[in-house]
């Protein structure tokens, strides 16, 4: 049995749905019907969690259940600029860093990193009204290149959601919830598609 640790923010944790329609509940439904009794998958999503908050945790939440494969997911807060804001609550410098140590301390731990580059949000300027006047998506756009660059840097394999929606055909929208940002429960079971893939293609099947 191989653990699958998903460590990442309110996409990861998805709040507000039934246990067994979050992405990660899918993909272990997934798993099981394709490896039997191959991999465990674990939640480890908090929402609201930046990069920071997620070091303060890391040392609880997912040392103790390496060696494993961890699906490291992070971005939306980072980038996020409360209105009374002009700046993110992670500067980029700090975002890359931060992803940097998260991955030092899975691979030290025998650990085997995973990057996901999160899902296009909405463009409106409306909603979830950012305090240097952009959009939501906009601001997240230079955090989706720092996970790229951070995955190339250190040679660790990159799940790029927007990639992989663009090759599928599948329209962004068809994966948000009505606030724009979380995933629909037809999201989650899109999300969870698109990763179970990586993990067929893992196994060589």
């Amino acid at each position: 049995m191989k653990n699958i640790l998903c460590f990442g923010d309110s996409i990861t944790q998805c709040v507000g749905l039934a246990e067994n329609h979050r992405w990660t509940a899918r993909l272990a439904f997934l798993l099981e019907e394709r490896f039997p009794g191959r991999f465990d998958v674990f939640n480890k999503g908090v929402g609201g969690n930046t990069t920071a908050l997620a070091l303060d945790r890391i040392q609880t939440d997912v040392v103790p259940l390496l060696p494993a494969i961890v699906l490291i997911e992070f971005g939306i807060n980072d980038a996020y600029v409360y209105p009374w804001c002009r700046t993110p609550r992670v500067g980029l410098k700090d975002f890359r860093a931060n992803l940097e140590e998260i991955i030092r301390q899975v691979v030290s731990q025998g650990g085997h990193p995973r990057l996901i580059i999160n899902h296009p949000v909405t463009r409106r300027r409306d909603v979830h009204r950012q305090g240097n006047g952009k959009s939501i998506a906009s601001n997240l756009r230079a955090y989706h290149k720092a996970v790229h660059d951070v995955c190339n840097a250190k040679s660790v394999e990159c799940l790029n959601i927007p990639e992989l929606l663009t090759s599928k055909r599948i329209a962004s929208a068809d994966l948000l919830a009505e606030d724009g940002v979380h995933l629909s429960n037809q999201g989650n079971r899109i999300y969870a598609g698109l990763v179970f893939d990586h993990f067929v293609r893992l196994c060589g099947e």
